[in-house]
């Protein structure tokens, strides 16, 4: 299957997936985590297809000043198919409510172990066979 977009998200949810599953009854879902540089060249790789679904704009501000690229806040339904690629932005973490990290605290958590880049992806089944789509 061939990637046509990636999502840039700061959460992942069983929600994204619910019609995939309708259609396939099953859904396997592959976790990767990535490093900084692999996302830049992910984005760079697909530009023009790269879709934020950053809900917070001090999230997008941030993810703007370590990429390198214009990311913006938006708030949206992100609905993962087989032709899509997530890129999820994970705190490992509980943070205190409100709270807004600089890029300096973000740097610091990522430093720590404590903020992780994921590349998450729909896996087609072929006779108990899968394979992958690589993006890098």
């Amino acid at each position: 299957m061939k990637i046509e977009k990636v999502i840039l998200t700061n959460a992942f949810s069983i929600n994204m997936i619910t019609k995939e599953i309708e259609d396939m009854n099953e859904a396997y879902v592959h976790f990767t985590e990535i490093d900084l540089d692999t996302v830049k060249k992910i984005i760079n790789n697909y530009k023009g297809n790269v879709i934020s679904a950053i809900g917070h704009e001090g999230t997008a501000k941030v993810l703007s000043e370590l990429t390198g690229f214009d990311i913006k806040a938006n708030r949206i339904n992100v609905i993962l198919d087989r032709e899509t690629a997530l890129i999820v932005f994970q705190i490992l973490e509980r943070l205190p409510e409100g709270k807004i990290l600089t890029k300096e605290e973000i740097e610091q958590l990522m430093n720590n172990g404590k903020i992780k880049f994921y590349e998450v992806e729909l896996i087609e089944m072929c006779d108990s066979w899968y394979y992958e789509v690589e993006l890098k």
